[in-house]
């Protein structure tokens, strides 16, 4: 750990919204198993961005937390000018090892059950950390404004309208009757301003994406073992949705175009997939992707169902979760790696515009016990979504 240590090239760099992470890859001793040399990340970005991550992990160090959680190496210190994560080898091409978005693209095909064991895992993990940074049921109401503010400050909302603009006419001149959403920078302030009512709130791991869930993968391509790595963005007093959404966009976005490159086709197939999952669609045809993503997106909500609002008195699916995906993908469409490419910006658009229509059909009452939405079953959300998952797949 020698500062003046020499280390080779970065292998690739990684781009975020703001900053950029320099990673390496190499071999050093384990003394705990002799003879085994661990590949592992160290992880340069700017010395504000390590600090905040030695922070949060000097935090998660005083509770009773799996280490998996927070997995710096421990010979690794904060004096050090890089960060070491334990079985970060994720990040490889080795095959040994990857992290959640390469993951996920090469068992979706093949092992979809193996996408699962890592939600398991990753939820497993997620529950520790909300639990022990006490998560609570907030009933006294706030704006969702004091959430998502910062995300829409003047210069980011703007160019969040010069997007949409452009791309919302593109979209309705190419698909015409596909896309019957609104706008969802409509009553933007509105939705911003409006009272949260009951909601789940925790300390939030605040940026759970696809490469910060590395999978250790076994010989015969099982899950043996899943990290979360990059607490430098934890918040507290959050809503627990945000890291389950933070999933769910990325997944659309990084995961679902490699199955869908056309853009047509990608939207097609999304906006079938999300009618699906939002109980409009339920007889026709799927393909086996198609299948597979409907159970993993399904999957997701269910956990977070289950596990960040385990006892509340309302549906979390039709409340914060879906206001969180609305005002996420929103700030999505700033992203460098979505403004890249125009199936990205799609998605983002689209995924907005569909949360907030289940937004709007909740406060209309639409999914309301007695009513004639296909989610008025007395049963939870997320039981419907596994029960119509399965009567679906028994037709099959």
């Amino acid at each position: 750990m020698d500062k003046s240590q020499s280390l080779p090239e970065p292998y690739r760099v990684s781009s975020g919204v703001g900053e950029k992470s320099w990673l390496y890859f190499f071999y050093i001793s384990d003394k705990d198993r002799i003879g085994v040399g661990l590949l592992l990340i160290a992880k340069f970005q700017s010395i504000d961005r390590q600090q905040r991550e030695w922070e949060a992990v000097k935090t998660l160090n005083c509770q009773p937390l799996p280490p998996e959680i927070y997995s710096i190496f421990p010979i690794n210190k904060p004096e050090d000018p890089f960060i070491l994560y334990r079985a970060a080898g994720g990040m490889t091409p080795s095959g040994q090892c990857i992290n959640y978005a390469d993951y996920l693209i090469l068992q979706i095909k093949t092992a979809p059950n193996n996408c699962f064991e890592v939600l398991e895992q990753t939820k497993g993990l997620l529950w520790s950390l909300y639990n022990a940074n006490s998560g609570r049921l907030e009933r006294a109401p706030v704006k969702w404004a004091d959430f998502w503010n910062e995300a829409f400050v003047n210069d980011r909302r703007q160019k969040i309208e010069e997007i949409i603009t452009d791309t919302s006419g593109r979209l309705l001149l190419e698909c015409g009757s596909l896309l019957p959403f609104s706008n969802p920078m409509t009553n933007l302030n509105n939705y911003l301003s409006h009272p949260t009512g009951t909601i789940w709130l925790s300390q939030i791991h605040g940026d759970l994406n696809l490469t910060n869930i590395l999978v250790l993968p076994k010989q015969d391509g099982s899950v043996e073992r899943v990290v979360i790595i990059d607490f430098a963005c934890t918040k507290g007093d959050r809503p627990t949705a945000i890291d389950f959404v933070k999933v769910e966009a990325e997944f659309f976005q990084e995961v679902f175009p490699e199955f869908f490159r056309e853009e047509a086709t990608c939207m097609t197939s999304f906006i079938k997939i999300r009618d699906y999952l939002d109980g409009r669609e339920t007889k026709k045809d799927f393909d086996e992707i198609e299948q597979n993503i409907i159970k993993w997106v399904a999957r997701l909500r269910k956990y977070a169902t289950e596990y960040c609002c385990p006892r509340a008195g309302e549906s979390y699916l039709l409340n914060d979760y879906f206001y969180c995906l609305y005002f996420y993908s929103l700030n999505c469409l700033t992203y460098k790696t979505v403004a890249k490419s125009q199936i990205k910006q799609t998605i983002a658009y689209l995924c907005s515009s569909i949360s907030l229509k289940v937004i709007e059909d909740v406060q209309k009452g639409c999914y309301s016990k007695g009513a004639t939405s296909p989610l008025t079953s007395p049963v939870k959300v997320a039981e419907w979504l596994s029960d119509n998952i399965s009567r679906y797949q028994e037709k099959r």
